[in-house]
């Protein structure tokens, strides 16, 4: 209470110079336009509101504060407007009623008050200003054009054409010499063509799965960058709210350190504070610019293109049943899926001397199980089914291990959002109190401002969490990425 009255009076002090009317407490009459609270937070207006004929008119340059909550386009402020003193205004009470929202009348606090539609008490979405975008792709556009240019699908692609006429020809091959089925024994030609097509038949399985490896992490790679991006936007939206608030403060420091009130060391602070601010904002203003840049290079458009992505969106859906899922992925991973393939040609190799080449002891045959049969073959084919039975193992343990290090992972990150969360009810009840004691002229703009830093930084970090939980859910679905 004493530091409150401190400021108070420091703040009275520094009325009477008249220059920090900007950002001080400031009186509560009728002559004073009233305050306007949306959604729980006070509205700073960057051109002083004007009460005409009873009605609290705001400024069309602020009409941006308002109509992202109310609902309005910037035509339908224009058909509010009016002219008045050289300046364009418009009535905040149409503007809310035209848009069917709630809005009350506190006169003993000199507060106007408006509900929008927007549920969580959030100023976020206040201040969060997207580029102008000059190219507008869907995810699902996005997707399909770094598909199409990805040079191992083209590849792929063009092998398969190569393999299925090298199965066609082998097809063909057998049906010519009535080779039909596993049933009898055959001659080592015979077993050759039966052996390559059992290999060009995975070959081509082969090539189904590494196509979904490969779109699955384009897919991942695309939200990786999108998550890197949005990184970097909500910091340097915390970047520049705190950039104001020091700012203020510096000014306030400066002032008082004139009056003799603030020491050389308080005012050195203030401005190593603000410089360290600065650098870490141009530092991700870089970043971000970085980001931007290899998205552009991995949809192959310009370096200048202004892009924005739709339809993404950093919900993420709860990791369910923990055994189920291992059991359902490892039924469908594509890298247990290609050890399998591996598997099955390896036991076919040795199924191929095991029953293929039964024959009588004949020149250019072999017997299986005979004194003409070369035994280090078959230790060696022995050898190749052990290995790929072993790969197959290794492959299933290294999807479940990542499964569960990726549920480990979003059970942190659940753990970090119950706390974030209860954190941003206690910021914003410390607002409100704020905000009460800022309308009586008992709080100064400086302390409501970082009351709103407070509630700004709980949400940005709320907005990280669920960005990595997103990725950690991708982690958790495809773990054969990791």
């Amino acid at each position: 209470m004493r530091k409150k009255l401190i400021i108070t009076i420091l703040a009275s002090i520094l009325i009477t110079t008249q220059a920090i009317t900007a950002w001080a407490a400031e009186p509560t009459n009728e002559t004073q336009p009233p305050h306007i609270m949306l959604d729980g937070m006070l509205v700073h207006l960057n051109h002083e509101a004007v009460l005409l004929d009873g009605r609290t008119m705001i400024d069309v340059r602020d009409a941006a504060l308002f109509t992202g909550h109310l609902g309005l386009t910037s035509g339908d402020i224009s058909a509010l407007t009016a002219e008045y003193n050289g300046r364009s205004i418009f009535s905040l009470r149409e503007a809310v009623t035209a848009a069917n929202l709630q809005i009350s009348w506190q006169p003993q606090m000199n507060l106007i008050q408006i509900s929008s539609n927007n549920p969580n008490h959030s100023i976020l979405p206040h201040q969060r200003q997207r580029p102008q975008a000059d190219t507008i792709m869907s995810m699902g556009e996005a997707l399909e054009r770094i598909n199409d240019r990805d040079n191992n699908l083209i590849a792929i692609e063009d092998n398969r054409i190569f393999i299925e006429r090298e199965q066609r020809q082998v097809r063909d091959a057998l049906n010519d010499n009535n080779i039909r089925g596993r049933s009898r024994n055959y001659t080592m030609p015979e077993v050759q063509l039966l052996r390559t097509r059992e290999m060009l038949s995975n070959q081509l399985a082969a090539m189904d799965y590494n196509i979904r490896m490969i779109k699955e992490g384009n897919e991942m790679l695309l939200r990786s960058n999108l998550a890197a991006i949005e990184r970097a936007r909500l910091d340097i939206i915390m970047l520049e709210a705190q950039k104001a608030l020091e700012e203020n403060i510096l000014t306030l420091t400066g002032l008082r350190h004139s009056l003799g009130l603030a020491s050389d060391t308080e005012l050195r602070d203030a401005e190593q504070s603000m410089a360290r601010i600065r650098s870490n904002l141009e530092a991700q203003r870089l970043t971000l610019a970085d980001n931007n840049l290899a998205l552009n290079n991995l949809l192959g458009l310009s370096a200048a293109t202004n892009l924005a992505i739709t339809g993404l969106t950093w919900q993420a859906a709860g990791p369910g049943n923990l055994e189920n899922h291992i059991e359902a992925v490892l039924d469908e991973a594509p890298t247990v899926a290609l050890r399998q393939l591996d598997l099955n040609y390896a036991l076919y190799m040795q199924f191929s001397y095991d029953r293929l080449l039964l024959r009588d002891e004949q020149e250019d045959y072999y017997r299986y199980r005979g004194r003409r049969q070369d035994s280090s073959t078959v230790i060696e084919l022995r050898n190749e089914v052990n290995l790929a039975g072993r790969n197959l193992d290794n492959a299933r343990d290294n999807i479940e291990r990542q499964i569960r290090s990726a549920y480990n992972n979003l059970s942190q990150l659940a753990e970090r959002q119950a706390m974030i969360e209860a954190d941003l009810v206690a910021a914003i009840q410390d607002y409100v109190e704020t905000a009460v004691l800022y309308m009586a002229g008992l709080a100064t703009r400086i302390e409501l401002q970082g009351a709103e830093l407070a509630i700004l930084s709980q949400e940005i970090a709320l907005e990280h969490v669920m960005i990595n939980s997103n990725m950690a859910m991708l982690s958790y679905e495809m773990p054969h990425l990791n």
